[in-house]
């Protein structure tokens, strides 16, 4: 049902969290695919034993940084899944977070891609995560590129990121969207905790 996309350079504790995230709180079947943009052997090495343990997971080496739009571009088009996931490995995701994601999508009108609405905040332990999640928090009013969706048919209607205008700029889900009238929504029940380095 799902393939999640994860441009990936290097930062081998982040994306270990992620896909331990995405393991324990998916409720949907899913395939991972790792774009990596790194050259270093160790970290080669890690994907490698990744993929023996996690038959789930697959890795496209790209040996340079493409930047992340580019990234997702290969990422989608070596996907085959009903829903197409774009996330940095710098996330944690919550219990039933793709399926709330795919209902969201489904019943918004001419959605073109759809993102977590709930961000949490840095440094929160996982039981602060749960509290926060029975009780709710405002949501924010744009979409983050931390985490966004769309449905394959939509992809394949729309075409592929701009790469080369944006490169790393959230300016290409606007431009993506724009392209068919489509628009970008919030999925308000949808949590992700997103760091920048996970030691933090």
């Amino acid at each position: 049902m799902l393939d999640i996309i994860i441009p990936f350079n290097g930062d081998i504790k982040s994306l270990d969290v992620t896909i331990d995230s995405i393991n324990k709180n998916t409720m949907v079947n899913y395939g991972v695919v790792v774009v990596n943009e790194s050259k270093d052997k160790d970290v080669i090495e890690h994907l490698d034993t990744i993929e023996t343990y996690r038959s789930y997971v697959r890795t496209i080496h790209t040996g340079y940084n493409r930047g992340f739009f580019s990234a997702c571009n290969l990422g989608a088009a070596n996907s085959k899944n009903e829903y197409i996931v774009f996330l940095q490995p710098s996330c944690y995701l919550t219990k039933n977070w793709g399926r709330y994601l795919i209902t969201h999508f489904n019943d918004s009108f001419k959605c073109g891609m759809i993102a977590p609405g709930q961000e949490i905040e840095e440094g929160l332990s996982h039981d602060e995560i749960e509290k926060i999640k029975r009780y709710g928090r405002p949501t924010k009013g744009s979409i983050e590129k931390f985490c966004m969706m769309t449905s394959r048919k939509t992809w394949e209607d729309v075409g592929s990121f701009n790469e080369l205008l944006f490169h790393n700029s959230i300016e290409s889900v606007v431009e993506w969207t724009s392209r068919k009238d489509l628009s970008s929504y919030i999925a308000n029940n949808v949590y992700i905790h997103h760091w920048r380095d996970c030691e933090s």
